[in-house]
């Protein structure tokens, strides 16, 4: 059925999680929080530049964030996306870029099925790293 593809799929995502937590410390792990680059997209790239060894030009670093920014990428869609196997992934860019909002998803669930959603994270993954998946690294953790 669609509901146990649906488990499947979910137990993959919170095992790909559950694996890149539990080795967060390491030096060659990097996790970004999409709520994290929404809320303070300079500072994530400058994060992200300063894990990959990279020094910043601080005359381009504006026109970079800029260019980072949803809307710019959205406006080129069919320049930022990959190409090949993984355009496979959508049929329509813009429908890629639908929405940069943090709880697009709200109330496509209803009350029970998300009350199933919220045990199994938290069977699967604990409350910490499920708060992380839900907030991000800004918020409460």
């Amino acid at each position: 059925s669609s509901d146990s593809g649906a488990a499947t799929n979910l137990h993959s995502v919170l095992n790909h999680h559950l694996q890149t937590w539990k080795r967060r410390d390491r030096a060659n792990v990097a996790r970004f929080h999409y709520a994290d680059i929404l809320a303070d997209l300079p500072a994530e790239m400058r994060r992200l530049a300063a894990i990959l060894g990279i020094e910043i030009d601080e005359e381009r670093f504006p026109a970079q964030v800029a260019a980072a920014r949803f809307d710019a990428m959205k406006a080129r869609a069919a320049a930022a996306l990959p190409e090949g196997d993984l355009a496979t992934m959508w049929t329509d860019t813009a429908e890629f870029f639908k929405s940069a909002r943090r709880g697009a998803w709200e109330g496509l669930l209803s009350a029970e099925r998300l009350a199933e959603y919220d045990r199994l994270v938290l069977e699967a993954v604990g409350p910490d790293l499920g708060r992380w998946i839900h907030e991000g690294t800004n918020q409460r953790l």
